[in-house]
């Protein structure tokens, strides 16, 4: 038996959407941000799996 885990349950199975929250977004760097921009556009032509939050202070 095979079982199953992550975003794609909790969006299928329980009807929610997990969305990834960061805080402090000011003070991670551009490779940090990068990274994070490319896990949550992952199959841009769907609805993203990680819809993010991004929380800063102005500069």
């Amino acid at each position: 038996m095979t079982t199953r885990q992550g975003p794609a349950v909790e969006r299928e199975e329980r009807g929610r959407t997990p969305v990834l929250v960061i805080d402090e977004a000011h003070l991670m760097s551009y490779e940090q941000l990068e990274t994070v921009r490319m896990l949550t556009n992952q199959g841009m032509d769907q609805t993203p799996r990680w819809p993010a939050c991004w929380s800063a202070s102005p500069p």
